[in-house]
């Protein structure tokens, strides 16, 4: 279930929102549709989000995937009655697993991989 989310592209992000950035088409794909709107109808606020969203938009969509996968990964917690048996060592093992995958496809940072370590190793 967790690999079958549609994640967003953080380089193909910023690819559009060098390109179209001041038609808000970048925001629009990240679904922030009423910033989208904004910038659709102001030209990009005269450019200046335009070129905020050059330097944040891909930190935008790695925040945006990791709550899209601790949304999904939650949800599967509580529905699939195997992972509510596993306990202890296996579990963290499999989790710390599912995060190093998500890492090395640029879903998540190397800084929130070693936050949810941290968590994990110690609870």
């Amino acid at each position: 279930m967790i690999t079958s989310v549609d994640y967003k592209d953080p380089t193909l992000l910023l690819v559009l929102s060098i390109l179209a950035g001041g038609l808000g088409i970048d925001r629009f794909l990240l679904g922030d549709t009423g910033i989208g709107v904004l910038k659709l109808l102001t030209a990009g606020c005269l450019g200046v989000l335009t070129v905020i969203d050059w330097f944040t938009i891909s930190d935008k969509a790695r925040q945006k995937n990791f709550e899209t996968f601790m949304a999904v990964a939650n949800m599967q917690a509580n529905t699939d009655p195997q992972l509510r048996q596993m306990h202890g060592e296996d579990h963290c093992i499999e989790e710390l697993k599912k995060y190093k995958q998500l890492l090395d496809c640029g879903v998540i940072t190397q800084e929130e991989f070693d936050r949810k370590k941290g968590e994990l190793l110690r609870g």
